[in-house]
């Protein structure tokens, strides 16, 4: 119900179905990045569709809109870590490194890994 609700009138879905019909998708699927296109094109302000769809589009290749997302992604240290991996990826190496410390220091156990991938701890 909910894939056709998004196919039809998406601006009828709340943010939870946009969640719960991405979970339908494989992350980093085409299917995935659209569902996360639609919902912060709905909900522009929101912190976690920003977060979502800054990873889709990174996962996509899709760089061109990714620091308009992680400027709208919060603080979360799930959004640091994604900024740091935007950092690498603009081969910005100490700033990825900031970006995964902080990250890491939060608790987040993704980062901290990254963070020894580069040398850093």
């Amino acid at each position: 119900e909910i894939e056709r609700v998004f196919l039809d009138s998406p601006g009828k879905l709340s943010l939870h179905e946009f969640y719960m019909l991405s979970s339908k998708y494989e992350e980093g699927s085409p299917e995935f990045a659209r569902v996360f296109d639609v919902a912060v094109t709905l909900y522009p302000d929101d912190e976690a569709a920003n977060l979502n769809a800054a990873s889709a589009e990174m996962n996509a290749g899709h760089y061109d809109r990714v620091p308009g997302y992680l400027a709208k992604a919060g603080d979360s240290p799930e959004a640091d870590y994604l900024r740091g991996v935007w950092a690498y990826l603009s081969e910005d190496e100490a700033g990825a490194a900031t970006w995964f410390r902080k990250s890491a220091d939060a608790g987040c156990e993704t980062a901290e890994n990254a963070l020894r991938a580069l040398g850093g701890r």
